[in-house]
């Protein structure tokens, strides 16, 4: 968001978009989903700005994080994350999209990743990123979704469990369906389980077509079979 002038108002929302970005997935409930899954070796598909990798690390019973994402500038930070923490637990974090990687087979019990919403969530603009590698929904949706998530399912161990957080968004004037894709993708292709999906609550952006500062959005947990 950029400005001309600040004023009382510009104060008001450059605050409640702060309080946006700093709770865009809160540690809080990172760590209140593994502890619900049982989680102790982890995946996780873009790991932003650490919010998870510091659930993971004040988790009960977690053991192992794995985690890329693909902008470099954040890894100076992973690895005082890590410093600080000092629990114990084993940590690997690889400068990567997910969609190039090959994780393994059978070597997590959880796969857990808030990936970016299409083109309304813009890290960097590095041609690596998946907004500016996959311009289009059908692409963006073959190239990066399916792609990475079908990596991680085949590192997932039967029983496991894969927990996305992921919305429909709105973007270049219309509503870009990704959520029923992703379930499909992840029902039929990859013979998932569909277990729930929990409610997380967000502050939304500080808009004035917006109302409401308070939205939900789904955690979308399928499980793996033997």
């Amino acid at each position: 968001m950029k400005y001309t002038e600040v004023n009382s108002m510009i104060l008001r929302q450059a605050l409640s978009l702060r309080g946006y970005v700093a709770s865009a997935f809160r540690s809080s409930s990172a760590k209140a989903v593994y502890e619900m899954l049982a989680s102790r070796e982890v995946l996780d598909l873009a790991c932003g700005f650490g919010n998870r990798l510091a659930g993971f690390a004040s988790a009960n019973d977690t053991r192992k994080y794995v985690g890329c994402d693909p902008n470099h500038r954040l890894f100076n930070g992973y690895q005082k994350q890590v410093e600080l923490y000092g629990s114990g637990k084993e940590f690997e974090l690889v400068c990567s999209p997910a969609e190039d990687l090959d994780f393994g087979k059978n070597k997590f019990d959880t796969v857990f990743s808030s990936l970016p919403f299409y083109r309304s969530e813009r890290y960097a603009n590095d041609p690596d990123q998946s907004w500016v590698r996959y311009r289009t929904l059908d692409s963006w949706l073959q190239g990066f979704l399916f792609r990475s998530l079908a990596s991680a399912w085949q590192a997932l161990k039967p029983k496991g469990f894969l927990a996305i957080n992921l919305a429909d968004v709105y973007s270049e004037r219309k509503v870009n369906k990704i959520v029923d894709p992703m379930i499909n993708f992840l029902a039929s292709e990859c013979g998932g389980k569909f277990v729930c999906g929990v409610g997380y609550r967000i502050r939304s952006r500080p808009q004035k077509s917006i109302k409401k500062r308070v939205g939900v959005e789904g955690i979308w947990i399928f499980q793996k079979g033997m």
